[in-house]
């Protein structure tokens, strides 16, 4: 097989584990959580939204 033809398919074959599981492991541990944290007295702390089909 020519250095070529390998150079190219192991190129491939690690940018498809790097996408496919490296990257979204990195993101998952260090991802901030953005949801907002509940208030102590149980109560959430962004309103529900007013109108809409909220009422439905």
């Amino acid at each position: 097989m020519s250095a070529i033809g390998i150079v190219v398919v192991m190129g491939m074959l690690i940018g498809t584990l790097f996408t496919l599981f490296v990257l979204p492991t990195i993101y998952t541990l260090l991802a901030a959580d953005h949801r907002p944290k509940p208030k102590p007295d149980g109560k959430p702390t962004v309103p529900p939204l007013e109108g809409g089909l909220a009422h439905a």
